[in-house]
């Protein structure tokens, strides 16, 4: 009897060693858990920033892709303006050509 007490005794102090590391165990455990729950916190911050700044970014490229497009429309109708002025300007050298011709057979 003695020695199944004293067998019972040391088990239950293993038993408590045991409990007693795992309770340690467990709270280092839920230290980390903690810390991973805040950097998760964190992250999840950080991608609602970078989604902000994203949709930003696409707006402005939308606007700039717009402008640009405008701007070759634009350039599209200067160069059009420009052809015809050459054209014109091609015209008139002909006539003044044409005139001077006339001046020096008049004289």
């Amino acid at each position: 009897l003695q020695d199944t007490e004293e067998c019972a005794q040391k088990k239950e102090e293993q038993n408590r060693l045991v409990i007693k590391n795992l309770v340690e165990e467990n709270k280092g455990l839920n230290i980390c858990c903690a810390d991973l729950l805040g950097d998760l916190e964190k992250l999840r911050k950080q991608e609602a920033q970078w989604k902000t700044e994203k949709s930003g970014n696409d707006t402005r490229i939308k606007n700039l892709e717009a402008d640009l497009a405008e701007g070759r429309e634009r350039m599209k109708e200067l160069h059009s303006i420009c052809d015809n002025l050459s054209s014109q300007i091609a015209v008139k050298q002909a006539e003044i050509f044409q005139k001077d011709c006339d001046v020096i057979r008049a004289k």
